[in-house]
């Protein structure tokens, strides 16, 4: 009964009031407290395989925490038995998970970047998804009934290490690149370097074919967009301003775009689009100015992510629409296998975008698509990854007489306000 109320996502009290109707959690607790018994975390409830792996992480130099929903209570327990250096609970910090606040008061408390943080959870709802969305780094356990039913859900994919056991932690951890080195998509300097000018831009769209006619991710928001007939629409992060136009022209519609790069913007409005320089987690508009939004590969760019969806969900009309298109996990996996990289860190893909615009979406529809690059020579694959500041990759590609294709993996997210 538990393992189905998991699997539908429902709360696990459900489970509770189906075998005694009317339950009610804090009424069962003070009832065990005044018998004697009260519902509280003992020294006999840690997993055998904690403390080694606590002792492992400090002798790596690292702080080890301890955070979750819990009462403040437990607070004392987890320091005075664990003698951890950081302990925060829902119920002392008066916000539980999967609030971004929560995650937000973790980092603070930490005092470093969230990206230097290593989140572990059995949830992927509570702990991954979330985790990921704060820019720490995401590790999901398979451990009790939420982590091995969690661990089959697509969404788990996106954790960025996944451990059957505590006593596999220090060394998946040791394995990972070195965040204070690892350039991420949504790094300021990255994004301003990228978009300095429409030059890097323009290498990579060039390359790039729908695996099908009619069928590019272009074209799927715009028949989700028209379905929508939108009167006014925001485009944030346009590029070169090519889909606002088209936007306009085929939906008949006026088009607002905003950009961060006064070059974007300069290259829209060239195309006759009213653009404007501006923070997509600060939109300077009123609340339902909107009809639709969009947001195409722009997302993964955005530090605050959660303000900065919230931000397009404000300023979209009751029943409005956001498109919002990104790239999957394995996107470019042939390009990347040939020269034994990885892509740049994503913090909005096909795996964890739909979960990132529910909180602020009522229905969120994903469509993933086909598409693929074709590099005319080694030289056309060294500059794409060049724009990318993947130089060191970009010399190891091997010679090749004939086009090179690799795989896109595209996704289209419709969001839909209530």
């Amino acid at each position: 009964m538990l393992g189905a109320t998991i699997e539908r996502g429902a709360d696990h009290l459900e489970t509770l009031r189906i075998v005694r109707p009317g339950f009610d959690l804090d009424t069962e607790r003070r009832a065990r407290a005044a018998a004697g018994r009260p519902d509280e975390l003992r020294p006999v409830d840690f997993h055998p395989d904690a403390r080694p792996c606590i002792d492992a992480l400090r002798d790596m130099g690292l702080t080890v925490g301890a955070a979750g929903n819990t009462d403040a209570a437990t607070e004392r327990l987890l320091r005075d038995h664990l003698g951890l250096e950081l302990v925060a609970s829902s119920g002392g910090l008066g916000v539980a998970k999967p609030a971004p606040a929560f995650f937000a008061a973790i980092a603070e408390l930490a005092g470093v970047e969230p990206g230097r943080i290593a989140y572990v959870g059995d949830r992927v709802d509570n702990d991954v998804e979330p985790a990921l969305a704060a820019g720490m780094v995401a590790v999901h356990i398979r451990r009790g009934p939420w982590g091995h039913l969690h661990a089959e859900w697509p969404e788990a994919a996106a954790a960025h290490l996944r451990i059957d056991s505590l006593a596999e932690l220090p060394a998946a951890l040791s394995a990972l690149p070195d965040e204070r080195t690892t350039v991420r998509l949504n790094d300021d300097g990255f994004v301003h370097d990228q978009y300095a000018s429409t030059a890097k831009l323009e290498t990579r769209i060039a390359v790039w074919q729908p695996a099908a006619p009619g069928r590019s991710p272009q074209d799927v928001a715009i028949a989700r967009l028209a379905a929508c007939a939108p009167a006014r629409l925001l485009e944030v992060g346009p590029g070169t301003g090519a889909f606002a136009e088209r936007c306009r022209t085929q939906l008949r519609c006026e088009v607002v775009a905003l950009d961060s790069s006064a070059e974007m913007v300069r290259a829209t409005a060239a195309r006759g689009i009213t653009a404007i320089v501006g923070d997509v987690a600060g939109l300077p508009f009123a609340a339902g100015e909107f009809d639709c939004a969009v947001a195409a590969w722009m997302l993964y760019h955005v530090p605050d992510l959660d303000t900065a969806i919230a931000e397009l969900a404000r300023v979209l009309a009751p029943g409005g629409r956001l498109v919002a298109i990104t790239n999957g996990d394995e996107h470019l996996r042939e390009l990347y296998a040939a020269v034994g990289g990885t892509k740049l860190a994503s913090s909005f893909s096909r795996e964890n975008g739909a979960a990132q615009l529910a909180r602020h979406f009522a229905r969120v529809d994903r469509i993933d698509l086909e598409a693929r690059a074709v590099f005319a020579d080694r030289a056309a694959a060294a500059a794409y990854l060049a724009t990318l500041g993947q130089e060191e990759l970009a010399a190891r590609l091997p010679d090749f007489s004939e086009p090179f294709v690799a795989s896109g993996a595209p996704t289209v997210f419709v969001a839909d306000r209530a």
